[in-house]
């Protein structure tokens, strides 16, 4: 189950990184129309991703540890054997990046703005450092905790 885990991990890093991308960017462009920011940096981080292509390779290192902490610190096989059978790990890892994830990343200024300068979506001096300091997040945060994916009455 272990390598099943991973091999869907592997599969969904780009849809996972694409979305996360989106999201920071469109987490930037509201507080900047929130202040009333506008300029040409604004400008192209709004037509950045949809008439640019993204090369989302400088995350790659960072989701992959954020993977295996996943594999390692809360995946647990034998949670599947109380479940139906429509609990897939698929369903439970889309769970965890999407509703658990995302959202708590989505809280961090300097994470959403190190996000979107290591994919060049805003001005910096060095993208690799902002890649490197997305990967130094994952070192130090707490994953979120998880919602379970089946309840109590499930299981009875």
């Amino acid at each position: 189950m272990h390598e099943e885990l991973k091999r869907i991990q592997e599969e969904h890093a780009v849809q996972a990184l694409t979305s996360l991308f989106m999201h920071c960017r469109n987490r930037f462009l509201r507080s900047a129309e929130l202040v009333e920011i506008n300029g040409s940096a604004i400008d192209q981080l709004r037509k950045f991703g949809f008439q640019t292509r993204v090369d989302l390779s400088p995350l790659i290192p960072a989701w992959q540890y954020v993977c295996k902490r996943y594999r390692d610190e809360r995946y647990d096989p034998q949670m599947q054997l109380f479940c139906d059978n429509g609990t897939k790990l698929e369903q439970m890892w889309g769970q965890f990046v999407y509703h658990d994830l995302v959202p708590q990343l989505l809280r961090e200024n300097e994470f959403v703005r190190n996000v979107l300068r290591a994919l060049g979506g805003i001005p910096c001096t060095s993208p690799d450092k902002a890649a490197g300091a997305v990967y130094q997040y994952f070192l130090e945060m707490t994953l979120p905790a998880m919602q379970p994916s089946c309840t109590h009455e499930d299981i009875l």
